[in-house]
């Protein structure tokens, strides 16, 4: 059993990233976040100036989520800063209309396209789903569920986010365990009373079995996520790891 150390999506913090970046991270180290999981915003700067500022704010880069016109082209510069920032994990999602529009054998080969770039790379790939994905279908199984038995999809791992799954009306620990193993990374981000997302500790989920399922499976990161929040973002972040370093 590992106690897992608790990062933050910097999703979460983008607007007031746009305005002041350093500073924002600067604030966001000293709430006591441990770690990051980049989205899209590298600050301007390049990839041995990212990393020597995350060395200076001792701040681990536990990954990138990034879009898929970079995951899927080997040369675009999210591989520059992986090998820079000495992170492992390569996180990608699929929107909606990609589903919709269909065939669903297309999401399958965008999905393989990704997991054979990432691992040619050195790196592990992750699958990121959000509500629709968990949702049942006509077939009785979900968009998830059929990229998982996919063949051609075979060790497909998940960054589980516990908004989404719940959002999705099922039940966190049950989802949680049944696919365990494939969940090497956490998202903790908790859904109101009014199904919309808040800070963690102020909804309906609870926390510390989520928590304690990391610690049990060695899980290294428990990521805290917010979209959206009706205070700032910085504020949001506090209350999160505030609320999250009560379990431990």
């Amino acid at each position: 059993m590992t106690t897992p150390k608790f990062g933050i999506q910097l999703y979460s913090v983008r607007k007031t990233l746009a305005t002041d970046f350093n500073g924002t991270m600067e604030k966001v180290a000293a709430m006591g976040y441990q770690g990051v999981e980049i989205a899209f915003n590298y600050g301007g700067k390049s990839p041995d100036a990212l990393a020597a500022l995350f060395r200076r704010l001792n701040l681990e880069v536990i990954g990138i989520y990034e879009l898929l016109d970079q995951v899927t082209n080997p040369q675009a510069p999210l591989y520059d800063y992986m090998a820079a920032l000495n992170c492992k994990y390569v996180t990608f999602g699929i929107s909606p209309c990609y589903f919709e529009e269909g065939p669903f054998s297309k999401c399958v080969d965008l999905c393989r396209q990704c997991l054979d770039i990432i691992r040619g790379k050195g790196y592990t790939p992750l699958y990121h789903a959000h509500t629709h994905e968990f949702v049942k279908q006509a077939d009785g199984q979900s968009l998830l569920e059929r990229l998982f038995a996919a063949p051609q999809l075979t060790g497909l791992l998940l960054e589980a986010d516990t908004c989404w799954i719940c959002q999705a009306g099922l039940d966190i620990m049950p989802y949680l365990e049944a696919n365990a193993t494939r969940i090497p990374l956490i998202h903790a981000k908790d859904l109101g009373t009014d199904n919309e997302v808040t800070e963690i500790g102020n909804g309906v989920i609870d926390f510390r079995p989520v928590v304690e399922f990391a610690r049990k499976r060695s899980i290294p990161w428990v990521i805290y996520e917010q979209d959206a929040t009706k205070c700032t973002e910085l504020e949001s972040a506090a209350t999160s790891l505030r609320n999250l370093k009560a379990i431990l």
